[in-house]
Order: structure tokens, then C-alpha cells, then sequence
């Protein structure tokens, strides 16, 4: 593993220094990324969220279907089913309710619409809000 990531390393930093920016990107390059690597990447995510999900709900599934017979384990027997099923529980509730109350993103178009307020028409800059 530390060899692939070595390379992978130098790898990219070479082709960085080459002049790989995206900003610097022209003709197939620009292509790729625009309009290859999102569809590529969201199909990417969604296989994994698909395959996560039901990989732990069948791990917990099959862990308390081998306990046997939780009664005869008493207290050591309980103690991680409780575990097992509060906590995720415990934990997705506080996800959301985190999510509602802080609404991460929402301000997102606010910010878009000031950046694109900023940019002056004659600017060849390239950076956003920079006017000279």
C-alpha cells in the first residue's frame, strides 16, 4: 500500500507541476471534467451508499441471530444488543436534527449571487471578487 500511494504522490505533483491546474485545463482535458467525471462520481457514490446499507443492516442481522440465547447471556448479552441498536438510532437522531437546525448549504445561493455581483465586466483576472 505505501508504494501505490508513493507513486500516486509523485505522480500527481508532477503532473500538477506540469501545469495541471483545473484552471489551466484546455480542449479534452476540460471535457472530461466537466462532463465524464461528475456523472462518473455521483455513480460511484450511489453504488456505495447502496451497498453500505444493507452490509450492516445484514452484519447486525447476523450478529444477534448467532448470539443464541440472549437470556442464557444475561447482562454481557444485552449490554451489546442495547449498544448495537441505540446508539445508530441515537446517533441518526441527532443528524437530523443538526441538519434542521443548521440547514448546511442554505446559504449557498446567497453567496453565488454576491460572487457573481462582484466580478466586474472588463476583468480578465479570473478571480472572483478581485476588481482592479
Amino acid at each position: 500500500m505505501g508504494i501505490g500511494f508513493a507513486i500516486g504522490l509523485v505522480l500527481g505533483l508532477t503532473v500538477h507541476a506540469l501545469g495541471g491546474s483545473v484552471e489551466g485545463l484546455q480542449g479534452g482535458a476540460k471535457w472530461v471534467m466537466d462532463y465524464v467525471t461528475p456523472p462518473a462520481s455521483g455513480l460511484f457514490l450511489n453504488l456505495i451508499f447502496m451497498l453500505i446499507v444493507p452490509l450492516i443492516f445484514s452484519a447486525l442481522i447476523m450478529g444477534v441471530s448467532e448470539m443464541g440465547d440472549i437470556r442464557a447471556l444475561g447482562r454481557i448479552g444485552w449490554t451489546p444488543l442495547a449498544y448495537t441498536v441505540l446508539l445508530p438510532g441515537i446517533a441518526v437522531g441527532i443528524g437530523l436534527v443538526l441538519v434542521n437546525v443548521l440547514k448546511p448549504g442554505g446559504v449557498l445561493g446567497v453567496v453565488e449571487h454576491r460572487a457573481k455581483a462582484d466580478v466586474a465586466d472588463d476583468d480578465d483576472t479570473g478571480y472572483v471578487g478581485q476588481q482592479q
